[in-house]
């Protein structure tokens, strides 16, 4: 239940936030929703993260297939990547790792201050 509530709330996040904060401002409000939402290090990490995720991989290749932009094909080979769809996953990956930290991070906070 918690794993969904996390999941949830982080996608929700970005699609609401995404748009006027930058990353690191949504990674805080993800990082207080770990705080609150008691839930164990492993659910926290991978709940955030799978959410960052996805959204850092499914937005960036929605935009890419409904505009049939030039950029992602321009970007990979500046950074010599022989396939284009290579950079979404490295993007999906790079998500993933700032979402779980953050959510691990706050989990870990939280769990400082609360009583056992």
């Amino acid at each position: 239940m918690k794993f969904a509530i996390l999941f949830v709330t982080s996608v929700l996040v970005w699609m609401l936030l995404g748009f006027w904060l930058p990353y690191w401002a949504i990674m805080a409000v993800l990082f207080l929703v770990a705080v609150f939402v008691r839930a164990n290090q492993i659910t926290a990490f991978m709940a955030i993260g799978l959410g960052v995720g996805a959204v850092w991989l499914f937005f960036p290749l929605y935009l890419w297939l409904t505009t049939d932009s030039q950029l992602p094909m321009r970007m990979s080979e500046i950074f010599g990547l022989k396939n284009s769809s290579y950079l979404l996953g490295i993007t999906g990956v790079i998500g993933f790792l700032l979402g779980g930290f953050s959510g691990l991070t706050g989990n870990l906070l939280g769990n400082i201050f609360h009583r056992r």
